[in-house]
């Protein structure tokens, strides 16, 4: 939203030529925009500008306060357009809307012909023609046609009276012009389901979204259309049951009204949006459960060391490093593979279930970090710099391969991970194998690691690995989100 304010001094000729500008704003020339606010290309002076503020006031939008669902209500209630289509349908039931009439000329002479819903036809009607032309008392045929409306109704068909009757001669008609007409027989009207529609409303009952429909067709029809694109025993709700819903029962139905508007008519991009708001949600989760359980073993890991050892387990830039390099496979998880069973059904944020998957898997990957420890410590034998590149090429290995594991519930065996990622990790991971061997490793302190130390170290990752998973089956047996 634009606005334009101009100052109050502004001279007669300058505000009309404003006022006319503002009918085409977009097609101002800068120099009139300019002059109407008797400024220039290098804004105001600072005393104008002091004193525009203190006449005119901040030239602020003042704060839009929500409103509360009453109040929106309300407001829809009363949209000019929603006005507008009540009247118009208060209107066509005051003139018994139900049927729609006209008058043609046949041989000279005026006819007019009656279409609508069977019911108010019939009513109008005194007489009804056979297939030979002749006339019969309605009541004679009534109950037959009324048995073949219902047999067409069932079939899908939108079905539709027409009547006519003689009027003598041309003139304007009303609703009292409709008596003692002859029926001439049903008007049934197909209207084929949407090719697809079936497999769309199946794929949607799959994912836990089941179908409601409002349709201004009879009972019979809706029921038809239902089975077709496959709701099986549709249950329908007539406008007589739903008047004749109890006060709490309302509230039910009104919870249950559409929270999104297809822009197409068309059910896939429905099911499109659910299983893409699934899979994004999905992998959220993974990167909050992967972030969280190794930032939490990290720092449980270096307190432990900390107070074991006389010397920082890892200097500050090599902190850094280990931050960056874990954090690249997880920056790629948006574009990963969901397991089917992650998209089946809706899931929720749960605070305390990634609480305990952080204490769960953090403190499996400290016990490893420990491990490490030792191994550097006792049987190598490590200073300062071999035990800092020990354990940062053990941190980096172990964080970026365990995130293949974590992140599905079932075997990691079994669920291929997205291209992106399972790539990411693997180029890390041989990264971080190869930095103390190079001269980036000088930079930041490592020392080049004796062989022994990197068959054990391939040891404790599969083992770390093969701990992950076993911890996996049984978190996801006994916690579930």
């Amino acid at each position: 939203m634009r606005v334009l304010k101009f100052p109050r001094s502004m001279t007669p000729d300058a505000a009309a030529s404003a006022s006319d500008g503002l009918r085409s704003f977009w097609s101002m020339p800068t120099e009139d925009v300019l002059s109407g606010l008797q400024s220039s290309p290098s804004g105001l002076a600072a005393d104008t500008a002091a004193e525009r503020l203190a006449s005119s006031g901040p030239n602020l939008l003042g704060e839009r306060k929500r409103s509360d669902t009453p109040t929106l209500l309300l407001r829809q209630v009363t949209s000019p357009l929603v006005l507008l289509l009540i009247a118009a349908a208060v209107l066509s039931f005051a003139l018994q809307g139900a049927t729609n009439g006209i008058i043609i000329l046949l041989d000279g002479r005026a006819v007019l012909i009656t279409k609508g819903a069977l019911k108010n036809v019939l009513d109008v009607c005194t007489m009804c023609e056979q297939a030979d032309g002749t006339t019969i008392p309605l009541t004679e045929a009534r109950e037959g046609i009324e048995r073949r409306f219902v047999e067409l109704s069932a079939e899908g068909y939108r079905t539709l009276g027409v009547a006519v009757r003689e009027t003598g001669s041309p003139g304007p008609i009303d609703r009292n012009s409709e008596h003692d007409m002859i029926f001439l027989g049903l008007l049934a009207l197909e209207d084929p389901t949407k090719p697809g529609i079936a497999a769309t409303i199946t794929a949607l009952r799959q994912l836990g979204v089941y179908l409601k429909v409002i349709t201004g067709d009879n009972l019979l029809v809706a029921t038809s259309v239902g089975e077709r694109v496959g709701v099986t025993h549709p249950r329908v709700l007539t406008g007589t049951a739903l008047r004749a819903l109890s006060d709490d029962a309302l509230p039910v139905v009104a919870e249950e009204a559409a929270d999104i508007v297809l822009l197409e008519p068309d059910l896939a991009v429905l099911e499109a949006g659910v299983r893409e708001g699934r899979r994004t949600f999905s992998n959220t989760l993974k990167y909050v459960f992967m972030a969280t359980s190794a930032n939490f073993g990290n720092m449980f890991s270096m307190a432990g060391a900390s107070l074991l050892l006389s010397f920082l387990p890892l200097l500050p830039k090599q902190i850094l490093l280990t931050n960056l390099l874990t954090d690249l496979p997880e920056l790629t998880i948006s574009s990963d593979r969901v397991d089917a069973d992650m998209i089946e059904r809706p899931r929720r944020w749960d605070i305390g279930f990634i609480r305990r998957f952080m204490l769960t898997f953090g403190l499996v990957s400290s016990v490893f970090d420990y491990l490490t420890f030792g191994v550097l410590l006792w049987i190598l034998q490590a200073g300062p710099a071999e035990f800092r590149t020990g354990w940062f090429v053990e941190s980096v290995v172990s964080a970026t391969l365990v995130v293949l594991v974590v992140r599905t519930r079932g075997s990691f065996l079994r669920s291929r991970p997205g291209r992106a990622l399972l790539s990411t990790t693997l180029v890390v991971a041989a990264s971080t194998l190869a930095i103390p061997y190079t001269p980036l490793g000088t930079v930041f302190g490592f020392v080049q690691l004796p062989p022994l130390f990197l068959v054990l170290m391939g040891l404790i990752v599969l083992s770390y690995l093969a701990s992950a998973e076993l911890a996996k089956r049984w978190f996801y047996r006994r916690v579930d989100v």
